[in-house]
């Protein structure tokens, strides 16, 4: 129950009840006495993210680009926040009505600092880039686009990188201010994903692994992630343990002039 309630994290009672009537229908269908693990993963895929089984890429090459942009993201996750993923999957799914995706990493806890976002945002291109020999993928345009304008905005409202770049809504900044926000706001990037690179070259084994049986299987549990890592790297991590490495930890708070 634990792989299912880290599945529907921030989710209604009316839904976790929709799933488990769905799972005991999978489950009947396939003459099972007993709802399992993975009844309850095929009806949360199916019914929360219209992803059903069988809808999944069938060309090889895309599907490793898949994998391993799906996997970065998760790696870059649970090495910052050990116990954040709460399901991936490289299946396409319908994200409103027109809108198709390729693949999904759900988290089911908050990362501990807002940069850690921007990292695990950019590691699905890190890894693409790492290991197929390709700069752009299905999926990096809406990570990058997210992860600019998340930042954008902790510069010009949040003083991130201290008062003299605050705009409000309301105001047109001016044509110097536009350009010092934008330079910043590039720094910034490049910042987060030379770390995002820095996490996946030192978890390399994890990721391969992660990738692989993402590949192979079409989604992966929170235990399964556990498994892999434990796999991976010999050693139990325990959710909530804190990060330690002297290129991640520091020089994240260093203010960039402007």
């Amino acid at each position: 129950m634990d792989d299912f309630y880290k599945m529907l994290t921030y989710s209604s009672c009316a839904e976790l009840e929709n799933m488990i009537n769905e799972a005991a229908v999978l489950a009947a269908h396939a003459r099972r006495e007993k709802i399992g693990t993975n009844d309850l993963a095929e009806a949360v895929l199916k019914s929360k993210y219209k992803n059903p089984n069988g809808a999944i890429v069938t060309v090889t090459e895309d599907l490793e680009k898949r994998a391993f942009h799906e996997a970065g993201h998760l790696v870059a996750s649970e090495v910052l926040c050990p116990g954040s993923v709460g399901l991936a999957s490289v299946r396409g799914y319908w994200h409103g009505v027109s809108s198709f995706r390729g693949g999904f990493v759900k988290p089911c806890k908050d990362l501990p600092e807002v940069y850690d976002n921007f990292i695990v945002c950019l590691a699905g291109k890190a890894a693409t880039e790492l290991y197929c020999a390709d700069t752009f993928t299905e999926g990096c345009k809406s990570d990058i686009g997210r992860a600019c304008n998340r930042i954008r905005d902790l510069i010009t409202e949040n003083a991130f990188c201290g008062f003299g770049m605050v705009t409000f809504r309301h105001m047109d900044a001016s044509e110097n201010l536009s350009s010092r926000i934008e330079t910043v706001t590039q720094a910034l990037l490049e910042r987060y994903m030379a770390e995002a690179r820095a996490i996946l070259i030192k978890h390399r084994c994890f990721l391969e692994k992660a990738a692989k049986e993402l590949a192979e299987k079409g989604f992966l549990l929170s235990s399964d992630v556990q498994r892999i890592r434990e796999e991976a790297e010999g050693r139990s991590v325990q959710p909530g343990s804190v990060l330690t490495g002297e290129f991640l930890t520091q020089g994240k708070n260093t203010v960039i002039p402007a």
